[in-house]
């Protein structure tokens, strides 16, 4: 049996879902009252984690989250026989008719049966769960024709929300929130890709957009909201004559999209037209999902991700990618990158970087930017292969394994101690293979 599961956490009340092998969901205790250090961060800005890796340049950061300790809130099961590769996006608030993902301000008030969020799941049964995120029940599903591992998107727009998720019958779907499709666009070939929602800029217009690739080897950008209704076309395509199985990153200025293929190769793209304007080959394939980090300085873009056994960090400053920094770790990586600590915590370094790897082990990276290079900082022992991928804050990191386990750990921890251990973990019922997600809001946490 496949199952969704919460957890609590002390400081206030916090919860997190976890896709794998089956799904979880969890609250951190009181039983941890005593035991649990205080942390030093408040968490201040409610957030719905609305996209595989968090948002459209796949950080997997979440800064407002604090305490790395947890307990199991509910778990809902998904459906036998079931596998979950799919990671959750969680809603909490669906924001403007008229401002496209609006600022968040979360749940109005304590959770309940009448005041709560929303989070969707694909499962290999082919179906799209829609899920409450108070108690786990059932809100709505729908069923495709095809498998479904790429994890859904949201564009929160008020009423005029969407979903948005792949499957391998190579279909691209549209929903709105309460079930019913909107629209539906068949590609060459199954898509694995997850989909990136974000707004792109065009002839300095800015259109709201998803952007998902597909095993034909064609990247596709469409109109979030066509006008046209249920006949959609793209607003273009782009060749890279490889399967995609990542998910594209949108830069910040909404310029440039990066993408990674099973061709060894991380393509940089005008996300106006689609044209490539730069290539890096790698030295293997890429599996995850690239990762973007604007300089503090504004002036480029450091692009990090893994490549067969290779770590690599690239930069965009002019329109050209250029390798900064490599490190072939000596076993695959099939993760994608997040952000960690941002240097506002005690012996946590500023532009800290998380990957984990085939060997079970999380490698932690400390970015020079004024120098642009980095430097091999910690590794986390797991127990188990990862193919999940870090979510991560500035205090701490949540990963799945295939030993069966769902951890947190600290990063001061990771700098302070030779041998860090586990900060808590979770045994599961099966490996854990899909990647947590970390949602917060006025009184709770997600995770």
């Amino acid at each position: 049996m496949n199952f969704v599961v919460v957890f609590k956490n002390l400081s206030k009340v916090k919860q997190f879902f976890v896709t794998v092998l089956f799904l979880l969901s969890f609250v951190v205790a009181q039983a941890f009252a005593q035991s649990t250090p205080t942390a030093t961060l408040t968490p201040t800005n409610p957030n719905s984690w609305v996209q595989f890796r968090y948002n459209p340049d796949n950080t997997g950061f979440n800064q407002s989250l604090d305490n790395p300790f947890f307990q199991q809130k509910w778990q809902s099961p998904l459906g036998q026989p079931n596998v979950t590769y799919s990671s959750p996006p969680v809603v909490l608030d669906l924001g403007s008719n008229t401002v496209p993902d609006a600022s968040f301000t979360g749940l109005n008030g304590p959770e309940s049966s009448t005041n709560e969020g929303i989070l969707f799941i694909g499962t290999t049964q082919g179906k799209l769960l829609a899920l409450n995120t108070y108690d786990g029940s059932l809100k709505w599903s729908y069923q495709t024709q095809g498998e479904i591992y790429s994890s859904p998107a949201v564009l929160r727009e008020g009423t005029n929300s969407r979903v948005f998720f792949g499957s391998s019958d190579g279909m691209l779907r549209s929903m709105d929130i309460n079930g019913n499709l909107i629209w539906q666009y068949q590609t060459g070939d199954a898509i694995l890709s997850s989909p990136t929602e974000g707004l792109i800029q065009q002839n300095g217009t800015s259109t709201d957009a998803v952007i998902v690739g597909s095993n034909d080897g064609l990247l596709y950008c469409f109109a979030a909201l066509p006008t046209s209704g249920s006949s959609v076309t793209p607003i273009w395509t782009s060749r890279v004559s490889s399967p995609i199985i990542g998910k594209p990153a949108l830069s910040d200025d909404g310029t440039s999209i990066y993408i990674g293929t099973q061709n060894d190769t991380l393509y940089l793209m005008n996300a106006a037209t689609g044209q490539i304007e730069d290539k890096f080959v790698a030295n293997g394939p890429i599996r995850g999902s690239p990762t973007l980090q604007k300089s503090s300085d504004g002036t480029k873009t450091f692009v990090y991700f893994g490549a067969g056994s290779t770590f690599y960090m690239l930069q965009n400053a002019s329109g050209h990618l250029t390798q900064d920094y490599s490190d072939n770790i000596g076993t695959n990586i099939a993760s994608s990158a997040a952000l960690g600590g941002q240097g506002s915590i005690a012996n946590v370094p500023a532009n800290v970087v998380l990957i984990g790897s085939d060997n079970g082990s999380v490698y932690v990276f400390t970015v020079n930017q004024s120098s642009s290079n980095a430097v091999l900082s910690a590794t986390f022992n797991t127990g188990g292969q990862i193919f999940s991928s870090v979510a991560a804050t500035e205090s701490f990191f949540v990963i799945g394994s295939d030993d069966n386990k769902i951890l947190t750990a600290r990063l001061a921890d990771l700098f302070t101690q030779s041998n860090p251990v586990a900060a808590w973990s979770f045994g599961a019922a099966a490996a854990v293979e899909g990647s947590p997600v970390l949602s917060s809001y006025t009184q709770e946490r997600v995770l």
